[in-house]
């Protein structure tokens, strides 16, 4: 047997939980309806009890047998994140599309023990990181019941708090409507703050993404986010090329090719989620490539999981954050700590692993579903 492979680490206790989390409404994003916001979580235990945490959105899928399909696979690979993922992508590789939410979770979870085992922040596995990293707070959920007043008042709240990213979440079928919200918004904000758009992949064709950016133009629009859906990369490619206003996009990709891709075409701003791209593995190489390309990165949501990657360049210039009043990311609620920001910022626990402080108890107690392996 391999000597690193008999010293390594191995996992010795695998749990999961799906969560059918309620919101206060029904949350519709163009052709998307969630009525409960559906989670995975995954605790993995090695066989020095070191613990550690993963955890993704279904979206849909059967994720939850998908966890348990490759946590099977651990018995005999390690605890090694980044040797555990290129082994489960040759494993798994015709239906890596479909298994690469459940690789992340596990992914995460992996990095989390060799941060516990090394006694050190999971940032500081990355890289030397900011101890505070600006937020990018969204407005805009619920707006077909709560209507625009609601969420302009949500606007003067986020001023209040201190953040200086916005990003609201439009429809891009009514221009007008749109352009004439953020004008509201736009008048209601500090010159200083910056306010984008998010059409959620509203426009199949390039051109019409296009002429929808130019309404913009003489608007205070620092980027428009996600003008086709991502698995449109040509089309994303292309509007980037055309846009007279700078592009954001990548949050569901599959591939670390497509980051390329990309950032080659002049995208402005890289939308890296690790719960989707298969990690922190692929998500680290994600940030080289933008690094190398001098393109900025935003992480999608869930600070808690994307702060670390700030450690590994300086272009993560912001993550995401639904602040947990807003109710449309209802795990937040099963924390034991309150959300870690300050005037907008992320303010870094200097603790051990990932910091994500979620309540055992009410997790197993709220689950609609959960499962146990032992190696």
């Amino acid at each position: 047997m391999n000597q690193d492979r008999e010293n390594a680490n191995r996992i010795v206790l695998a749990e999961a939980w799906h969560l059918a989390l309620p919101m206060n409404y029904d949350l519709r994003i163009g052709p998307i309806t969630y009525r409960t916001r559906d989670y995975v979580v995954l605790r993995l235990t090695d066989d020095e009890g070191h613990q550690g945490v993963g955890v993704g959105y279904t979206r849909g899928t059967a994720l939850l047998p998908s966890v348990m399909t490759i946590v099977e696979q651990l018995d005999s690979l390690g605890a090694d994140p980044a040797s555990v993922h290129r082994t489960l992508q040759g494993r798994f590789a015709p239906g890596w599309a479909g298994m690469i939410r459940a690789a992340a979770i596990v992914d995460i979870a992996l990095w989390d023990i060799q941060a516990r085992r090394a006694g050190r922040p999971m940032w500081a596995m990355f890289g030397e990181a900011p101890r505070q990293v600006p937020l990018m707070v969204v407005a805009g959920y619920f707006m077909d019941i709560r209507g625009q007043s609601a969420i302009l008042d949500e606007i003067d709240r986020f001023v209040a708090e201190g953040y200086q990213t916005m990003k609201v979440i439009v429809g891009g079928s009514d221009v007008a409507a749109d352009a004439a919200l953020v004008a509201a918004i736009a008048g209601r904000v500090p010159a200083s703050v910056d306010i984008a758009i998010d059409v959620h992949g509203a426009f199949k064709d390039p051109s019409d993404a296009v002429s929808y950016a130019e309404a913009f133009v003489d608007l205070p629009i620092a980027f428009i986010e996600d003008p086709c859906p991502n698995f449109d990369v040509a089309e994303l490619c292309e509007v980037a090329r055309r846009s007279p206003l700078p592009i954001a996009t990548g949050e569901d990709l599959i591939s670390v090719s497509a980051y390329r891709q990309l950032v080659a075409s002049g995208v402005s701003l890289l939308r890296i989620d690790a719960t989707s791209i298969g990690g922190y593995t692929p998500a680290l190489t994600g940030v080289g490539i933008a690094a190398d390309a001098n393109v900025r990165v935003a992480p999608h949501v869930w600070p808690h999981v994307h702060m670390p990657l700030a450690a590994a360049s300086e272009l993560v210039s912001t993550i995401e954050v639904i602040p947990a009043y807003v109710s449309a990311d209802p795990l937040m609620g099963l924390l034991a700590e309150p959300l870690p920001i300050l005037a907008g910022t992320w303010q870094a626990p200097d603790v051990p692993g990932l910091h994500l402080p979620l309540d055992w108890d009410r997790v197993a107690a709220i689950a609609t579903t959960s499962t146990t392996h032992r190696f």
